[in-house]
């Protein structure tokens, strides 16, 4: 008989497990304390489904890839490339491309051949890495001007939501194949906010022969065994812990070095913009970040304000908006403020090991604070798929019927 197993946590990460674990024919129970869907939740705002902070699948990546093996498609649109820089107050073409840097006044002669030839190094893959370099040091090692480096660090920033040039020593390796996933392919907002993946795969799981049970808190873990807070146990062959390091210590009394990397977000809906063609603006000199996420169809328009690394007062995210669409609040239907949003549990750091998935033959984890290749939801995608694998060849040789014990 295949073996049965208990999911802790019902984010991405559990939900993702969960339909590997199921697909190769376990059986399989998911557990939230709260409503499946984790940080994937969306709200509603201003009559609009709107994401906690900026979101985005990576074209191509490993989540992109679970959710098209899932069978799993999602409406939405990818964002135009082009944009508006912000350096000293003042907001100048964003060069993001070869052709885009022929016409910015954001940079002078010597830092424009510097960002062309960092532009096609990472267009192509060819990083030029040494070992255990973070990504300001690469950056550094390439550029010799403030403004090609002050650029190429902004954009690493954009495409890994990490404070990159700002106390940040990300994994150089990892923040270049994000840069280059989205310089190449692109990313995708999904529209009906990353609520709809989550609701996609709770489907697909469902669909698959799994017990979803929300609002059931756990309280232990004895071997395979899950003891939940109202009294019943849920008795099987294997079990996944799939949450942040705070879950896994509580649960599994893991102790794991994890510094979360953050960010103040704001995020607005309003009934028009002043200045329609300011999509996305990205601070050179700053960390910031403004974009439109919304399609150009809706009656009403999404937009995410960050201040990556978090720590931004809400007057200056707001003052940022004013800058950008002068006259924004005359727009305003509803607005949240979240001063320090996870981005990730844990970002990869040149030199530094992070916790293996695997616990024992019985327990694994996922999450995106794992020894696992990419960075925020590719990383939770990766550690859900080698969570999968890990326990059901474990698992192989001794499968067991499970039981539900009150």
């Amino acid at each position: 008989m295949n073996p049965t197993i208990t999911v802790v946590g019902g984010g991405l990460a559990g939900l993702l497990t969960a339909c590997h674990l199921a697909t190769a024919g376990a059986a399989v129970v998911v557990v939230d304390s709260g409503i499946v869907g984790g940080r994937a939740r969306s709200i509603e705002l201003g009559g609009l489904p709107v994401n906690s902070g900026p979101r985005a699948i990576y074209r191509g990546q490993a989540l992109h890839q679970a959710l098209s093996d899932f069978g799993i498609a999602t409406a939405g649109h990818t964002p135009a490339s082009s944009g508006l820089g912000l350096v000293d107050h003042a907001l100048q073409t964003l060069p993001t491309s070869l052709s885009s840097l022929l016409s910015t006044s954001l940079l002078p002669g010597a830092a424009r051949k510097e960002a062309a030839l960092i532009f096609a190094r990472v267009t192509v893959g060819a990083f030029d890495l040494k070992t255990d370099e973070h990504i300001s040091a690469w950056i550094d090692r390439h550029a010799d001007t403030v403004e090609a480096r002050a650029l190429v660090a902004a954009l690493a920033r954009v495409a890994t939501y990490c404070p990159v040039g700002f106390g940040a020593d990300l994994d150089a390796a990892a923040a270049l194949h994000n840069m280059r996933a989205a310089f190449t392919r692109g990313v995708h907002y999904v529209d009906g906010g990353w609520a709809v993946v989550a609701q996609a795969l709770v489907e697909k799981a469902r669909a698959l022969g799994v017990v979803v049970i929300d609002h059931a808190a756990v309280v232990g873990i004895d071997g395979a065994d899950v003891a939940l807070k109202d009294g019943r146990v849920l008795r099987g062959d294997g079990v996944v812990v799939a949450g942040g390091p705070q879950l896994a210590e509580k649960l599994l009394g893991i102790t794991a070095r994890a510094t979360p990397i953050n960010a103040a977000c704001l995020d607005l809906v309003v009934s028009s913009l002043p200045q329609p063609a300011r999509r996305f603006v990205l601070g050179i000199d700053a960390p910031l970040y403004f974009s439109v996420h919304s399609p150009p169809t809706h009656d009403a328009v999404i937009l995410h304000v960050a201040r990556y690394g978090g720590g931004g007062r809400r007057e200056e995210l707001e003052a940022f908006v004013e800058l950008v669409q002068p006259g924004w609040r005359h727009h305003l239907r509803a607005a949240r403020y979240l001063p320090q949003m996870v981005v990730m549990h844990d970002a990869p750091v040149a030199g530094h090991r992070r916790h293996s998935v695997v616990v024992d033959e019985r327990t694994v984890l996922a999450g995106d604070w794992l020894d696992v290749p990419g960075l925020l939801a590719d990383a939770t995608a990766t550690s859900a798929k080698h969570a999968a694998q890990a326990l059901l060849s474990s698992l192989s040789l001794r499968p067991q019927q499970p039981m539900l014990a009150a």
